[in-house]
């Protein structure tokens, strides 16, 4: 179970559905990469920083840099992202197997999503090797982030864009952290917590050739494919869209408002699904004064 709680893995998994769950093999072609990147500057003009999306864990084989993105990290003076220290899993599997854990005994993980998606439920314990009686004492939360998890494949998180960042970078500053994180989930409603465990065993299910089409459109930067798929699946739910998405993407943006000024330009690297849409950083940044860019 401790490592199917480094859980930093598979919460990223959701910002994004599709586009996060990469599960096919290594051995395919991938095209040249031109993943979307952008400039902020203020309103005087001055760079302020960039603006890039990452996947979280990647199949082995797939690259991502360019030298348009290697230039813009040379001249960072600050990397910017959602947790810092995702080498501590002791720490995040603590502090996760601490929130998601519940006292009582719970009803079985099928009986807490609607009747006709029960089967789905059934389905996803059996791929991921486990069994209903495992999930007595774990939040409906909890066990949607460790199935996630479990039912990937060959997709391995040491070859996430926000892992090599931080190797660059380990004097990174964090937007939130895992344990802020992980109260997020915990404060989600039943229903909530119910509508993300039925996601989790659709994106388990989804045909591969989607995932294989969601890496695709992020590794040229196809926009486009990215926030149709955004808006279906999980983040199709207005209340988890508000709560993973729209509310954090405002909270971050009140953060780097305060961190321009006080660090030189700054590379801001945060899961792909916060940068699509009218509720993605570039448009909330620009809503606030700052002129975005799409150099990539």
């Amino acid at each position: 179970m401790r490592d199917l709680l480094q859980m930093r893995i598979a919460l990223s998994f959701f910002l994004i559905a599709c586009l996060l769950a990469c599960q096919r093999s290594a051995d395919q072609e991938w095209p040249n990469p031109a993943p979307a990147l952008w400039e902020v500057h203020n309103a005087d003009g001055q760079l302020e920083g960039w603006l890039f999306g990452t996947v979280h864990a990647l199949p082995d084989g797939v690259e991502w840099r360019t030298p348009r993105l290697d230039s813009a990290l040379a001249q960072t003076e600050k990397l910017v992202v959602e947790v810092a220290d995702l080498n501590d899993s002791s720490a995040i599997a603590d502090e996760f197997a601490r929130l998601s854990r519940s006292d009582r005994p719970l009803p079985p993980l099928e009986e807490r999503v609607p009747q006709q998606d029960r089967a789905a439920i059934t389905r996803l314990i059996t791929q991921a090797g486990s069994s209903d009686a495992s999930w007595t004492h774990v939040k409906s939360w909890g066990a949607a982030l460790i199935l996630a998890n479990a039912t990937r494949q060959n997709s391995d998180s040491s070859n996430g864009v926000d892992r090599w960042l931080l190797r660059q970078h380990p004097d990174a500053m964090e937007l939130e952290g895992a344990a802020q994180q992980f109260h997020m989930f915990d404060n989600m409603s039943r229903a909530e917590q119910s509508h993300l465990l039925i996601s989790v065993a659709q994106e388990a299910a989804a045909a591969p050739a989607l995932r294989d089409a969601s890496l695709k459109a992020w590794l040229t930067g196809d926009l486009r494919v990215l926030k149709n798929q955004s808006s279906q699946g999980l983040l199709a739910n207005p209340q988890l869209r508000e709560t993973l998405l729209t509310k954090r993407n405002r909270n971050w943006v009140d953060k780097l408002d305060t961190a321009f000024p006080t660090f030189g330009p700054l590379f801001i690297a945060v899961g792909a699904g916060h940068m699509i849409g009218a509720d993605g950083l570039p448009q909330a940044l620009s809503k606030e004064g700052y002129v975005i860019k799409r150099i990539q």
